[in-house]
């Protein structure tokens, strides 16, 4: 059987902070670790060389809460040869500059692929706001990005509370960002400090989602905005399709990826499966290799997929084996 000697995807907390207070957050309980720009720049330079990996994206917190966010991107764009992408809630881009927002056009310009994510449930502050905050900066986020060229996406996570909006959001999107192009319908995910009764007052029904996808594709097509497009799954748990995530198209996955094509590092350099997995770390690059520590995970990954376990990790060997191979010309 074929294995991957580390992870296509990595996702990288370069903080623990942010502004907002959404009630479905994954990294909540934040700790307030904002490592230094030459702690991550090792993180970054280790992992380029011993994996050098498809995709990273850097998360937080709050990536833009950060004064070196430019550099760290920037830096991130010079080492890493795959595709480099980010997520931030938009509403601290206007504190950028000029140059910044230059420099950040340049960055997000090498493909003409959305790796830059803002996530706004609702244009509707009244409803945003009952979830996730400050849609009016989120807003003046976006008007400032497309108006200086420069291409995103937007991600929606779906609830009770915003589903019924959906399309007026997706309708004003289209209609107001020449620049946008990709939407991403996230359903909600069960996190330890929402917990499954508040999750399952907020989750948004299967069959309204799936309907939304169809009326959203008719709407962009009635608005000639074809160019964008439209990604996310409905999964009732906590598999989702990334917009970011080539892998997963690729090879056609089904069920999630984390420990065995993907893996998060938070702040403090410790390596999980995902950084939705908030309470298992697998090691820590700062006393550890890639190479030791994705055995680890290969290892884990495999028990929970015969055995079952978090996340229901049950591949088929064949599958997998047959995925893989595709790549191992290219990659291994």
């Amino acid at each position: 059987m074929i294995l991957p000697r580390g992870p296509f995807r990595v996702e990288f907390e370069v903080l623990s902070v942010c502004n907002l207070d959404c009630v479905y957050c994954y990294a909540k309980p934040f700790t307030n670790l904002m490592p230094e720009l030459g702690k991550l720049k090792y993180l970054f330079s280790k992992t380029s060389e011993e994996i050098n990996p498809f995709e990273i994206v850097i998360l937080g917190g709050e990536p833009f809460l950060r004064r070196d966010i430019i550099e760290i991107l920037d830096y991130a764009y010079k080492v890493f040869n795959g595709n480099i992408g980010i997520s931030t809630n938009g509403t601290r881009l206007a504190n950028l500059s000029a140059v910044e927002l230059k420099k950040m056009k340049s960055i997000f310009a090498f493909k003409n692929n959305a790796n830059l994510q803002i996530s706004i449930d609702s244009i509707n502050p009244n409803i945003n706001d009952k979830t996730r905050g400050l849609a009016k900066q989120s807003i003046k986020g976006m008007d400032i990005l497309d108006r200086n060229g420069i291409q995103f996406s937007v991600g929606i996570v779906l609830t009770n509370h915003n589903s019924n909006d959906v399309i007026e959001t997706v309708k004003y999107l289209l209609l107001n960002y020449s620049n946008i192009q990709l939407i991403n319908l996230e359903p909600i995910q069960p996190t330890s400090t929402l917990g499954y009764k508040k999750y399952n007052e907020l989750r948004c029904d299967s069959k309204r989602m799936f309907g939304l996808h169809t009326e959203i594709n008719k709407l962009k097509h009635d608005l000639s905005r074809d160019d964008v497009r439209i990604s996310g799954i409905v999964n009732n748990g906590c598999d989702k399709e990334n917009h970011n995530d080539t892998l997963m198209e690729t090879y056609g996955f089904k069920k999630c990826t984390a420990g065995l094509l993907r893996a998060g590092v938070f702040a403090n350099g410790d390596v999980t499966p995902c950084v939705t997995i908030r309470d298992v770390s697998i090691g820590n690059l700062y006393s550890e290799s890639w190479g030791d520590i994705w055995q680890r995970s290969l290892d884990r990954y495999l028990r929970l997929g015969m055995e079952g376990g978090q996340c229901q990790l049950n591949f088929r060997r064949k599958e997998l084996n047959h995925a893989l191979q595709i790549k191992e010309k290219s990659r291994f």
